[in-house]
This record gives structure tokens, sequence and C-alpha cells, in this order.
């Protein structure tokens, strides 16, 4: 008995050439001389000062016990029952990657520093920033 593999409606489908056209209509000649779109590619993360990222990851590092267990990704949950001084220390990797990797575990750290910060949570928002506020606070907020 011979084995034949099932239909796959998920294949596409091949038309025939005489199928595609009508009669009495030219095929399609193929576009000479334009060059093909270049892939866009995701938007890259900056490069961030080095004070700078390492706020950012005390700042995630102090919220990360905050947030409910299912809003943690699982990489995370066992850095999140580190003590508050070796959280961001040993967990920093594991954090920036998360951060960099998964939009809404960022999303819910950023609406939790933002409510966390009051004002000046408030003007970087807005895109000011108080004249007396940290620039590293103010950096780190931003790109969060």
């Amino acid at each position: 008995m011979p084995l034949t593999e099932p239909y796959d409606d998920n294949l596409p489908q091949e038309e025939s050439v005489g199928a595609a056209r009508h009669a009495g209509e030219d095929a399609p000649e193929p576009k000479q001389g334009l060059p093909e779109p270049e892939p866009t590619l995701p938007e890259s993360e900056p490069i961030l000062p080095e004070s700078v990222r390492q706020r950012i990851v005390a700042l995630t590092a102090a919220v990360l016990p905050v947030l409910p267990g299912d809003e943690v990704p699982v990489p995370l949950r066992r850095v999140a029952k580190f003590a508050p001084n070796r959280r961001a220390r040993l967990g920093a990797p594991m954090i920036a990657a998360q951060l960099t990797a998964d939009r809404l575990f960022r999303q819910r750290i950023t609406a939790r520093l933002l409510a966390d910060s009051g004002d000046l949570g408030t003007s970087v928002v807005a895109g000011t920033a108080p004249a007396a506020a940290d620039p590293v606070e103010v950096a780190a907020l931003a790109y969060l």
C-alpha cells in the first residue's frame, strides 16, 4: 500500500499559467531596474551609559518583589526572591535582558516606576525635566 501525505490547506496553491491569465491579456513584465526594498530591521536598543544602565537595573530590581508573581517573567522569579542588595547586583544581566526582550514586562515596570516617582515621572512623560533633577534618574525613566 503506497503511503501518501495528507492534503495541507496551508500550503500555497500553484495555479496553472493559463488559469492565471485571462484570454487576450499579456503576462505582466517583471520590473527591471528597480531595486527591491530592504527589509526594515526591528528598532534597536539605544546604547546607554553605564550609570544609566545600572540605575535602570536598580529601579527594576526594586519593583520586582512588588509585582504579582504572574507578571514577573519566569527567568526573573528567582531573582525577585533575592535580598534587595543582591537582587540588582546578581540579577543585573537577566533583568537587562528581560527589559530588552519582553515589552509587556517593560511596560509593567515603567507604569509602576512612573507612578512611584511622582512629579519627576509626570514631567518625564510630558517630555520635560526639572532643572534640579538627577540626569541619570531622568535618563533611566525616559528609557523605560
